[in-house]
């Protein structure tokens, strides 16, 4: 592509990554982080809960979770970090409000 006076001109090129791609790199690290913590937490200690089963089918469940918000719900959001602090500030509480039952 030449420019005025016979120049060239070159196109800029940005290093950073489009926001869809840091949403997907980031539910791609959180689905690798829940198969290792949920592997330790099923195939870890002397108990009878856990094992394959119980395993595959959280896995299977965390993974429709994940593409639903990684793929619908960040995308869509107008501020993607702010709707991830109140779905995890949710998930969190939700959690401390089940902990007394499963203790």
């Amino acid at each position: 592509m030449t420019g005025p006076a016979g120049r060239h001109s070159f196109a800029a090129m940005t290093t950073t990554l489009h926001r869809i791609q840091d949403e997907r790199l980031a539910g791609g690290l959180a689905m690798l982080l829940a198969i290792g913590a949920l592997a330790f937490a099923n195939f870890s200690g002397n108990g009878d809960d856990g094992g394959a089963g119980p395993y595959a089918i959280t896995i299977a469940a965390c993974a429709v979770v994940a593409a639903v918000l990684f793929a619908r719900v960040l995308p869509a959001a107008a501020h993607p970090a702010r709707a991830s602090w109140i779905l995890a500030a949710l998930a969190m509480r939700q959690y401390r409000a089940r902990v007394p039952y499963w203790v």
